[in-house]
């Protein structure tokens, strides 16, 4: 069984591969307001549509690699202050910021792992 370090070391290696800056706040408030917000560095992908209950057949379509529109995944490192359902992240990597909401958050002894729906 594989340890947690070691888990952990192959979730920033993830992380270093494609890093965005992310700020999380509270539902209500702004990403400006440092008391119920704060930055981290994780990475967003598209979310697979097997991961999310899209309303179609079980296990998806059989060789298919579908993406859900407007879903995401979060992945920040373990240590990560609280993430909570229906905060709000602000994205940044390169020249591109998109803005989600959580919609699951759950976290691991070596990671914390969300998903996402992009808000505009």
């Amino acid at each position: 069984m594989m340890s947690y370090e070691r888990r952990r070391n192959l979730v920033q290696g993830v992380i270093n591969r494609a890093p965005w800056d992310i700020t999380i706040y509270r539902q209500g408030r702004t990403a400006d307001d440092a008391e119920t917000s704060f930055t981290l560095i994780g990475t967003i992908k598209p979310a697979p549509a097997q991961s999310i209950a899209t309303g179609s057949m079980p296990g998806g379509m059989m060789g298919e690699d579908m993406s859900s529109l407007h879903r995401a995944v979060l992945l920040a490192p373990y240590d990560t202050a609280t993430l909570k359902k229906n905060d709000y992240v602000l994205g940044e990597w390169e020249d591109v910021t998109r803005k989600f909401v959580i919609l699951f958050a759950r976290q691991t002894p070596w990671k914390w792992e969300c998903i996402l729906e992009e808000r505009e």
